[in-house]
């Protein structure tokens, strides 16, 4: 069996500093940036929140973009990609207010959404209301379901004997 004896030394004034430093940096951190926004899922600048959902017969997808207008609004699809872009634009400050926060975003936005081959993007439609955005895409009548009847066992048809 071997004995180690280590000697265990002070941490060095520069190294006190160091992790000092970086406490208050982590401490201020936790304090200033958001909880619920983590810096890996942040949008810089502004762009509009979207919701997707699917029926038997469509695609629909709605677009929060309050204070926009629908000329403000490119809507196009390539392929079965919806594309949706515009841009925010900054209302003019009043002189004499002094600023502590503004969360309200601004600027050019393109948001991208791809849906699956199975859409029809030459019928697709779009409306605007209350700042919402809502774009239908159907599907190809092809594609979507399609019941299929399922008779008793001596009416399906000639029998092979």
């Amino acid at each position: 069996m071997t004995l180690t004896i280590s000697r265990r030394t002070a941490p060095t004034d520069s190294q006190l500093s160091r992790f000092r430093e970086e406490m208050e940096r982590t401490i201020e951190t936790m304090l200033t940036e958001p909880i619920i926004e983590p810096k890996l899922f942040r949008i810089e600048g502004w762009a509009p929140l979207v919701d997707v959902s699917e029926s038997d017969a469509e695609f629909i997808v709605r677009a929060e973009m309050p204070g926009l207008a629908e000329a403000e609004i490119e809507l196009s699809m390539v392929g079965n990609a919806l594309l949706i872009a515009g841009e925010k634009r900054a209302e003019e400050e009043t002189s004499g207010e002094d600023w502590y926060r503004c969360e309200r975003r601004f600027g050019s936005f393109r948001r991208i959404v791809d849906l699956p081959q199975t859409v029809d993007p030459d019928r697709a439609s779009a409306e605007m209301s209350d700042g919402m955005l809502t774009v239908r895409v159907p599907k190809r009548p092809e594609i979507r379901p399609r019941n299929i009847p399922i008779s008793p066992a001596g009416n399906a048809g000639p029998s092979k004997r």
